[in-house]
């Protein structure tokens, strides 16, 4: 059977897995490169391309590998490098870097509805409608070497998103690595980001 034959099968049989893997392909690419060179702040390059990172992290987010050694094995040819050396670029990826994936991801998958010439929902007429909730890390017992002999585990930090009533998406996120810090620190930062007649709803921590 041809490739094309093949795929047309898969369509068949699997619609959303194809459409799924399509989408990751579109938007976690090369171009991460760029999303990279411009947030990265004191992280570094050298072997371990960040579009390359991105992928295995986004595949084990969607389920499509089950933890971040499968994902090292998958793409061990690409990452060049140590397992060690995967695990610890995971882990010094800044929280500015993190976000601006949120807002280059949400462009991406925006551009792709266009294409498909995707109406806009409209929540409430003349207005764009965004929810804003905190959420705190998921705790791990994966936990620092230097805590590990301590009762009380060290607070995860937290991330505030902002959702996208009209595109059903999430296209900000804000960050904090200060676990004592309120939700509603991140207020500037996004009335920072707020245009013309758009609208926040968000509960009383706001």
């Amino acid at each position: 059977m041809s490739a094309k034959g093949n795929l047309e099968r898969f369509v068949e049989k699997a619609p959303l897995a194809v459409m799924t893997r399509c989408i990751v392909g579109e938007v976690i690419n090369e171009r991460f490169e760029e999303v990279f060179e411009t947030s990265r702040g004191r992280n570094y390059d050298r072997n371990i391309p960040f579009s390359v990172l991105a992928k295995a992290v986004g595949e084990i987010a969607l389920g499509l590998e089950s933890n971040r050694n499968q994902a090292y094995k998958k793409h061990k040819d690409e990452l060049k490098s140590s397992r060690n050396a995967f695990y610890g670029k995971l882990n010094r990826v800044e929280p500015n870097l993190s976000e601006e994936v949120v807002r280059f991801s949400a462009a991406k998958a925006s551009g792709m509805l266009e294409q498909l010439k995707f109406q806009p929902w409209e929540t409430l007429p003349g207005y764009r409608a965004y929810s804003l909730d905190g959420n705190r890390l998921q705790k791990t017992e994966k936990r620092l070497k230097e805590t590990r002999g301590l009762c009380a585990a060290p607070l995860p930090g937290t991330i505030v998103a902002r959702y996208n009533h009209q595109t059903a998406m999430f296209d900000q996120a804000y960050v904090l690595e200060d676990a004592h810090a309120q939700e509603a620190t991140v207020l500037d930062r996004v009335i920072e980001d707020l245009e013309s007649r758009d609208l926040i709803i968000a509960d009383r921590h706001f």
